[in-house]
């Protein structure tokens, strides 16, 4: 099967590429809720799941299907540039939005964010700014561009257009996304915040979109992960120097 999928042939490898994108979709969402949601010593689990993510095409497709998907040099260096701007453009707007309609109340995302952080690491200890920052820039930007705006988005596109699949793989992007704000585990049992969970899930899918639109620009993806790295810079500087 796996010599059948990395095969050049197109036919043969769209007969499994989407369901391998979506079954490990599922697997990346539970490792999520797990990873965020679970006991503090399941942690661990979140930083693997994004380096699974970031393996996805080099395990399933061959380097001419990772060459032409993405992985190959933005078509100008001005690029990161607009990337760089967009990302952290983008983590201000999410901040001053949920500080002007939520203030610091629980409803605000980068509140619920601050205090999941607080719960792995004293924010008020030396160095914990660059303790929780330093992965933030690594894991999940690399992790979640390959996978969402790489190998999940060309594997949708094998079945649908290039509008519906980017919609698709951001909409499961922002869903992902409710780990983080608007979906808690209380009591041992779910607690959903419809009005800024919908808004932070909205948000994300947006912001999703951003990305997607940088990498096909640039045709790289190297730039939708700088805009990524930008973005979760950006807001832990908010979270930890603005969020007051």
């Amino acid at each position: 099967m796996l010599q059948q999928l990395t095969s050049r042939d197109q036919t043969a490898t769209g007969t499994y590429y989407l369901p391998i994108a979506l079954l490990f979709g599922i697997i990346f969402a539970v490792v999520r809720v797990v990873g965020i949601l679970g006991p503090l010593t399941y942690r661990f689990v979140l930083p693997l799941g994004f380096i699974l993510m970031a393996l996805m095409p080099f395990i399933f497709l061959n380097r001419s299907q990772r060459q032409k998907m993405g992985f190959s040099r933005s078509k100008s260096q001005s690029f990161y540039g607009l990337a760089l701007l967009t990302g952290m453009v983008a983590a201000l707007f999410c901040f001053l939005l949920g500080k002007a309609f939520f203030d610091t109340s629980l409803d605000n995302w980068y509140v619920t964010i601050k205090n999941a952080y607080a719960n792995t690491v004293p924010l008020d200890s030396k160095g914990a700014f660059l303790i929780i920052t330093i992965p933030a820039l690594i894991f999940s930007p690399v992790g979640e561009e390959i996978y969402f705006r790489e190998f999940l988005q060309d594997a949708l596109s094998t079945r649908f257009n290039y509008r519906a699949s980017v919609v698709s793989e951001s909409l499961f992007f922002g869903i992902i996304h409710l780990c983080h704000h608007g979906l808690s585990l209380v009591n041992h049992q779910f607690v959903f915040r419809p009005v800024s969970g919908s808004v932070w899930v909205l948000l994300m899918f947006l912001t999703a979109c951003l990305f997607a639109w940088i990498k096909r620009k640039s045709d790289s993806i190297y730039p939708a992960i700088a805009a990524h790295v930008a973005f979760n810079l950006t807001m832990n500087v908010c979270i930890f120097y603005a969020l007051v």
